[in-house]
């Protein structure tokens, strides 16, 4: 029995042996890589720890934009203000308040940014113009040098200036023709009296809101048909300040609204609007950047009678 017992452990033993003498199998091959990863269901493979997570990136955050506040003069710094000053005491011909010429710059549109507010770089190039025109009308011009000679002698014959380059001839300002046809443009839209003075090159006209004086462009070289067109966009404002009872705030607010504008482009939107209503056409930069149909045009139709839109 002993030896049948011994036996048996002996053979399994020999089998457990002849077992584990089996060199290991090869690891199976990899899978070739896929576009599609796929994802195991078993929670017998362990994920390895040499495999790195991947960062999650947050979306980045959406940016909201703030509502655009046009500054009052009295929030103005007080740099941004000493200029202003300082442009009301050189524009030519303004003989009114700082308070009330920051009010023609932000309806200047080449004087603005593009938030509404006065552009400091394009404020300080005016300003210089202003002053530089502000001098040379001021400038006195020299008497001419005499020569004094001695008693009982003939007076020597006065020395030759060095011949000199003949300066260029100035371009023609506006003939009569053309200013008078402006005028009556002003007398026709609006009733306004037009005042005309050197605004420099590349302006046409202004008008402070709520007066019934256009200021029209006399530069040399400013065309006749773009002043009949200014002519007629400066009353459009005047049309305004009687539509909305000269309440400036009230009539850029609302007309920005209309025209989906900001700053003072509604204004002076509108103001273009109108002139086109009545037949002149925009020869100006700013034509084709606005629209004139739809409710654009019905706001231009309200203030030429007298309404709000």
């Amino acid at each position: 029995m002993k030896k049948i017992l011994i036996s048996c452990v002996a053979a399994a033993f020999a089998v457990t042996a002849f077992s584990t003498d089996f060199s290991p199998l090869p690891a199976e091959p990899e899978p070739a890589p896929s576009a599609i990863e796929e994802v195991s269901t078993s929670t017998a493979s362990p994920v390895p720890d040499e495999e790195p997570t991947p960062e999650t990136k947050e979306p980045p955050a959406e940016k909201t934009e703030e509502p655009v506040t046009i500054l009052t003069f009295d929030e103005l710094s007080p740099e941004m203000r000493q200029l202003i000053e300082a442009g009301s005491d050189a524009e030519p011909g303004w003989h009114g308040t700082a308070r009330a010429y920051y009010d023609i710059v932000l309806s200047n549109p080449r004087l603005i940014d593009e938030d509404g507010n006065v552009s400091k770089a394009a404020m300080e190039t005016h300003v210089a113009w202003g002053q530089s025109v502000a001098q040379q009308t001021e400038a006195p011009q020299a008497a001419p040098a005499t020569t004094a000679s001695s008693a009982g002698a003939p007076a020597p014959a006065p020395r030759q200036a060095p011949a000199q380059a003949p300066a260029p001839a100035p371009a023609p300002a506006p003939a009569p023709s053309g200013r008078a046809a402006a005028e009556s443009v002003a007398a026709q839209v609006c009733g306004a009296a037009v005042q005309w003075e050197n605004l420099g090159a590349g302006y046409l006209g202004m008008n402070r809101w709520g007066t019934n004086i256009i200021r029209l462009n006399s530069h040399p070289g400013t065309p006749q048909g773009a002043l009949r067109f200014a002519a007629a966009h400066e009353c459009g404002h005047v049309l305004q300040a009687r539509a909305f009872n000269y309440d400036y705030a009230t009539a850029q607010a609302r007309l920005n609204a209309i025209y989906g504008t900001s700053g003072t482009r509604g204004l002076e939107q509108n103001a273009s609007c109108i002139a086109i209503s009545l037949g002149y056409s925009d020869t100006t930069s700013a034509r084709g950047t606005y629209s004139c149909a739809g409710q654009n045009g019905a706001a231009a139709a309200a203030v030429r009678s007298g309404r709000q839109p």
